[in-house]
């Protein structure tokens, strides 16, 4: 299974089959690729949610790529949405990727990413 999530580009920790319903909140330690669908809140370092996924409730990572629904807010250093993700909620994000046919219905907030000094210029000596 390893092999074809490398060939796919979704690298995970854990894996949530398309046939499975999760009602709670779920936290992994690493990477989540999920393929079902959790009604709660997910935190988890790196999240795909797979094209026919579904998540309602919050989104808590560093990584996450939206190629299926999201139905709550995203807060994450990296948010990717596909052409295929649809986001319902607000995006808290410090870099962000959207493809052409991705959606979001919500406020998009960029936060400061951690190695800038809020755009001030610094003196450097020669």
């Amino acid at each position: 299974m390893a092999d074809e999530q490398e060939k796919s580009g979704k690298k995970a920790g854990s894996v949530i089959a398309a046939d499975i319903v999760i009602t709670g909140s779920i936290e992994a330690p690493s990477g989540l690729l999920l393929e079902g669908r959790v009604n709660g809140e997910v935190r988890c370092a790196d999240l795909v949610l797979g094209e026919k996924s579904v998540v309602t409730g919050g989104i808590h990572a560093d990584r996450v790529r939206v190629e299926g629904v999201a139905e709550g807010g995203i807060e994450a250093r990296d948010v990717s949405i596909t052409a295929t993700g649809h986001v319902m909620g607000n995006v808290f994000y410090e870099r962000v990727n959207i493809a052409l046919g991705g959606t979001v219905e919500g406020n998009m907030k960029r936060r400061a990413l951690d190695n800038e000094d809020n755009g001030r210029l610094k003196l450097v000596e020669g």
